[in-house]
């Protein structure tokens, strides 16, 4: 009951108003039931209740549109289409430059995280323990013999990468050190051509592809070897191994043990001469897979640009990464 009443009182007070609007300023004028009403003289009278003048509103400034926020309608034109058709070709190029820009050249990233931390077990478990121990028991003036030794063993291949770059006075300063190392230094135990101021340097086919033109690829991680690229991979464990006269002697009598041993020994040196380095590396990096990768490359550009300042894993040069390391999970 309460709702009808409201409702009766409300439909009341609309005819009411109504009522009101047909008689104001119609005094004089009779209006009969079949006469035609003049809509434009209704809308246009006032409000029966309002008193009040209203102000004439001043004409309203229409903003000045950019031509790149043309009305609907005018996009018709082809050239228009054709101007539209230019920027959005100009974001994708721009999309694209900045996907180039964040392009760290690792697409198998995913992967190569996976056989890092496979690596990162194997160096926990066995690696590490070994080198701890090789560095702990061997004295450094006997690492260092075995280090050169090896070294010397692998003086053919260093001078056969020297030649196919074209760098004939590398070569020289190779063909000179072997000589030296092999007589004087005792087949290498002692680094008599250092000692002569002849300095040692390295070289292998994955730096000759290099100077070749070859790029390095992408960035990948190889179980138990580490990081590596197509390019230096297929160099420095393919042609390299072919071109080894102390490789190819031992295969052609049957030594592969002899090879195996060779190859383990060299990992082993390698690695117990950087392993204080990549610890250091490790705990200071906020993300040791990509500050791992940046080193690897940073040395791998300075043995292809022969510049020896760029190449000892030291102290600065951890230091300088941990500055520009940035991470990609953060």
């Amino acid at each position: 009951m309460y709702a009808i009443r409201t409702a009766i009182m409300v439909a009341g007070i609309v005819l009411l108003a109504g009522g009101l609007l047909l008689a104001q300023g119609q005094p004089t004028q009779a209006v009969s039931n079949n006469a035609t009403y003049d809509m434009d003289y209704f809308l246009n009278q006032s409000h029966p209740f309002d008193t009040a003048v209203t102000p004439t509103a001043p004409a309203a400034t229409l903003p000045v549109v950019s031509p790149d926020y043309r009305a609907a309608d005018e996009l018709d034109d082809p050239d228009d289409m054709d101007d539209l058709d230019d920027m959005d070709d100009l974001g994708l190029d721009d999309l694209a430059d900045a996907d180039m820009a964040e392009d760290d050249g690792d697409p198998l990233e995913s992967m190569n995280r996976v056989i890092f931390e496979f690596n990162q077990v194997v160096e926990m478990v066995l690696f590490k323990p070994i080198a701890y121990t090789y560095n702990a028991v061997v004295p450094q003036m006997g690492r260092d013999a075995i280090a050169d030794f090896l070294s010397n063993l692998s003086s053919p291949v260093v001078l056969a990468n020297d030649l196919m770059q074209g760098e004939f006075g590398r070569a020289f300063e190779t063909g000179q050190r072997t000589l030296i190392n092999t007589t004087i230094g005792a087949g290498g135990v002692w680094d008599a051509a250092e000692w002569m101021g002849i300095p040692e340097h390295d070289e292998d086919f994955g730096q000759t592809l290099a100077t070749w033109g070859v790029g390095e690829g992408f960035y990948l991680v190889v179980p138990l070897l580490g990081p590596s690229n197509p390019r230096d991979l297929f160099g420095q464990y393919g042609v390299d191994s072919l071109i080894d006269p102390v490789a190819i002697y031992l295969d052609n009598e049957g030594q592969d043990d002899w090879q195996l041993v060779r190859a383990g020994s060299e990992a082993l040196v390698g690695y117990a001469a950087i392993v204080d380095q990549l610890d250091q590396l490790e705990a200071t990096s906020l993300d040791y897979y990509a500050a791992l990768r940046s080193l690897y490359r940073q040395r791998r550009n300075a043995e292809i640009s022969n510049n020896p300042a760029g190449i000892t894993m030291d102290t600065n040069l951890i230091d300088t990464m941990n500055a520009q390391e940035i991470p990609d999970d953060f």
